[in-house]
């Protein structure tokens, strides 16, 4: 009887409707002109959809493919380095969010990690085994080439070869010591 006697009255444009105030002209103020508070976010569900769709939005840019899981493991990780230093100077519900994007991308991080682990082992294990059989073959070869060179530098050139292979640098080596030996006798005679 009460509700009918106040809807019924030239007062009730004045009071709070039951699905907001000042006759829905402004759902979001009071009576007084302030902001209400919002109980959507009652209980963190803006919070929870928001770092959803961070995730979600991430994981799309990402590839589970064996060979490009280390570049989105990579992804991940500046995301989230970013993510934190941006928080730095967040304050209210904004840091609410980002601290659970963080959270989702970190576990996001870890599916990754675990995906390379299980899936992607045998891969790995056969690009060491390519890299290893390449880097014997290398040395191999390089061992090879420095024995036959020294073959051929210990074959065949005895010290007079060298002599004739250097003729120039003998015959300059012999004149600058028979100068050196006519000078020291020029100097003693002074």
């Amino acid at each position: 009887m009460a509700i009918d006697m106040i809807e019924d009255s030239e007062l009730s444009a004045l009071a709070p409707s039951r699905l907001g105030m000042r006759n829905f002209a402004n759902d979001r103020m009071d009576y007084m002109g302030k902001k209400m508070p919002e109980y959507a976010n009652l209980f963190g569900s803006q919070i929870r959809d928001y770092a959803n769709r961070v995730t979600a939005d991430l994981k799309k840019r990402l590839s589970s493919d064996c060979n490009k899981i280390d570049v989105s493991i990579a992804i991940i990780q500046a995301e989230i380095d970013a993510t934190i230093k941006r928080s730095a100077t967040e304050k209210g519900d904004q840091l609410k969010k980002s601290k659970a994007a963080i959270q989702q991308a970190q576990g996001l991080l870890g599916d990754y990690q675990k995906m390379k682990i299980s899936n992607c082992t045998a891969i790995e294990q056969e690009k060491k085994d390519i890299a290893e059989q390449k880097f014997q073959e290398n040395l191999q070869s390089i061992t090879e080439s420095a024995v036959q060179k020294a073959k051929a530098d210990a074959s065949g050139t005895s010290i007079v070869d060298k002599i004739k292979n250097n003729k120039g640098l003998v015959i300059g080596g012999f004149i600058l010591v028979i100068g050196v030996v006519a000078f020291t006798m020029y100097k003693k005679k002074d």
